[in-house]
Formats: structure tokens, sequence, C-alpha cells
């Protein structure tokens, strides 16, 4: 069965696109993995480097992220499968 993006309820981040242009954007997980909206698909989140997160385009920097239950210095990784484990109890 295929995996597909799952929203992270009332979870944000915001995001700086190509010429300086600054949106707020939902956050997904898939597959242990933690996903930013992008236009009408997804980039991933990426590892923390200075003030910014990275992402799977390299034009495309997450400056914070949050919602409930949702930590921006935890791993992208680990949000994904806390996330996926609330909403099983839930």
């Amino acid at each position: 069965m295929i995996d597909l993006f799952h929203l992270i309820e009332d979870a944000f981040a915001i995001v700086r696109k190509p010429k300086g242009v600054y949106v707020q954007a939902k956050l997904y997980h898939r597959a242990g993995v933690v996903y930013v909206a992008y236009g009408s698909g997804f980039v991933r989140l990426g590892q923390k480097f200075g003030e910014s997160w990275g992402t799977s385009h390299p034009d495309i920097k997450v400056l914070d992220y949050g919602g409930p239950g949702v930590e921006p210095q935890q791993d992208p990784a680990y949000l994904a499968s806390r996330t996926r484990r609330i909403r099983a109890v839930s």
C-alpha cells in the first residue's frame, strides 16, 4: 500500500521562497519524514543550518515551524513519528 502525505493538524511553517517571498505553509508527514506544502506539491524538511532549516529544494528555506506538539528544535523525522503516535491514540 502506498504511504500518502498526512496533514499535521494545526502545524505551520514560515517559508522563504525564491526572490525573498515569505509564506505560511502547512506541515505534512509521510513515511517518518516531515514535509512542507509548496505550490501544488511538497518539499522535505531537513536539518537546521544557521538560522533556518534546509529543504529538498535548494532555494526554499524554512525560517520557523511549529504547532501543538511540534517543537522546532527537534529532528523533523522525530516529529513525524510522534505525530503518528498521537493520531493513533486520539
